[in-house]
């Protein structure tokens, strides 16, 4: 009896396994006749056009703003981020269909998956553009993941309610580093982004290198306080104290000007290069806002047309609403123009003003590294004059590069170990995140990145679920 029910249990179990292959070739076989895969190679052919067009329009529209009198396209053309857009999500649609026939489901670890093993594809961008990527990816992952906590209730309630200040705080923490490394550290500062700061705060880098001097307590370059007193005509004497016999930093930094002087001037010509940063942007953004009202007209007025024949007397009203629609978008590009212009400019000249401020009245046992890198925390407050909206925005702007320039002098200084790795870790985990957030937890991301990851993926977009999920939050956690 025993031997005949044994006989019984291992044909039970040898059908039950060959059930299971054979429902994994049947799934596999499914997969591999299913729709998505044929769709696989559009995808990948239309990411790789749209990506290189972008990539190519960009470098154009860099090049014309640069001022160049002779440059060939050929220059602006860019393939390579057209191939890894079209790989990221190419890579991440077929390790899903290849985890759905192995494991017979989709779940959550299997968009984890994917998204990890997408992130492989971060070796097909130079490597110039690879840093850059990873923390932005990996910020933004980050985001989006906190949010879903965040709806599914579990995050502390202290962190929710710091999440209505979050954007500020992080704006002051990443000034602080990425000014101080400005000062201190300016090989940890990414180059194009070292040369941004320069020419917003101060456009020589000799006097950057006295600064550092001072408050590293370091010996002063004299052939470089040299220049700077011979390019304003002036002795090198005259940046030293004649009592103490001390430099007077404020003397070689604005040389002719008091503080408050060298203050109210810094902010008449800063506010004119900051407009003419910010007004492609938001003019832009404007033409975008208003070829899609156009459009949106233009199909209400074929509608209405295709229902009724109209008369032409409505039409002065429709030209004159477009008018003032044309009007108001202007108005408001102008307005928002204005308003990150004076937040950048604010933003530069507080910087420059707590620099003055602990040269003169902080004393000499104040004045060091450390001390001011904490100060100079105070520029992130500028953020309040941006209008609440694009606050978040600025301050993730910032972050990727305060952690990069964080990472690299913490490897500069032999505090940490440096490994080729890392940058890869971190673009992995970002992409995780993001792959995790879209495919189930949609309302944490934002209506525009939930949109474009949709289009890219090849798939309806969930955005009705993703506002209504946003909908349930409360105004104070809406910022986490």
């Amino acid at each position: 009896v025993s031997t005949q029910s044994t006989g019984k249990k291992k044909m039970q179990n040898q059908g039950e396994q060959a059930t299971r292959e054979s429902k994994k070739s049947q799934n596999f076989l499914q997969i591999l006749k299913s729709k998505p895969l044929k769709n696989l190679l559009f995808q990948f052919l239309r990411n790789f056009l749209v990506g290189s067009t972008l990539k190519t329009l960009l470098n154009l529209i860099g090049l014309l703003l640069s001022k160049k009198k002779k440059f060939k396209f050929t220059q602006t053309i860019d393939a390579r981020f057209g191939l890894f857009l079209a790989s990221y999500f190419g890579v991440s649609k077929v390790v899903l269909l290849l985890l759905k026939a192995i494991r017979a489901k989709e779940d959550k670890w299997s968009f984890v998956g994917a998204g990890t093993a997408s992130g492989l594809t971060l070796y097909i961008l130079p490597a110039s553009f690879q840093t850059t990527y990873a923390y932005y990816f990996f910020v933004r992952g980050a985001e989006f993941y906190l949010r879903a906590l965040e709806m599914r209730g579990k995050l502390p309630q202290w962190l929710v309610k710091l999440g209505s200040q979050a954007d500020v705080i992080t704006m002051c923490l990443s000034a602080s580093q990425i000014l101080g490394g400005f000062l201190f550290a300016p090989e940890s500062i990414p180059k194009d982004y070292y040369n941004f700061l320069v020419k917003f705060s101060i456009p020589d880098t000799r006097k950057i290198n006295a600064l550092c001097n001072h408050f590293k307590q370091e010996p002063f370059n004299l052939e470089e306080l040299q220049g700077i007193a011979h390019d304003h005509q002036l002795k090198l004497s005259s940046f030293f104290d004649p009592q103490t016999n001390q430099p007077n930093l404020c003397r070689m930094y604005h040389p002719g000007l008091s503080c408050s002087n060298y203050f109210f001037s810094f902010l008449r010509s800063e506010i004119k290069i900051s407009m003419a940063l910010y007004a492609p942007i938001h003019g832009a953004y404007g033409f975008i806002i208003l070829i899609k009202k156009l459009i949106a007209r233009f199909k209400s007025r074929r509608n209405q047309s295709n229902q009724s024949n109209q008369s032409n007397q409505p039409n002065q009203p429709n030209r004159d609403s477009l008018i003032i629609e044309i009007l108001k978008i202007f108005y408001r590009s102008f307005a928002n123009t204005l308003v990150s212009a004076i937040f950048l400019t604010s933003y530069c000249a507080t910087a420059l003003k707590t620099v003055c401020f602990i040269l003169n009245y902080a004393p000499l046992s104040l004045q060091k590294m450390h001390i001011l890198r904490i100060l100079l925390a105070m520029p992130g407050l500028a953020l309040f004059l941006e209008h609440k909206p694009r606050r978040l925005e600025l301050a993730l702007y910032c972050l990727p590069r305060a952690l990069e320039s964080l990472w690299k002098e913490l490897v500069q200084k032999k505090k940490i170990t440096d490994f080729s790795k890392f940058e890869l870790i971190l673009f992995c985990i970002g992409s995780a995140f993001m792959s995790y957030c879209h495919h189930v937890e949609p309302g944490s991301i934002k209506p525009i990145f939930e949109t474009a990851l949709a289009w890219l993926h090849l798939r309806k977009s969930n955005l009705q679920s993703s506002q209504s999920s946003q909908s349930l939050q409360s105004p104070q956690s809406s910022q986490t």
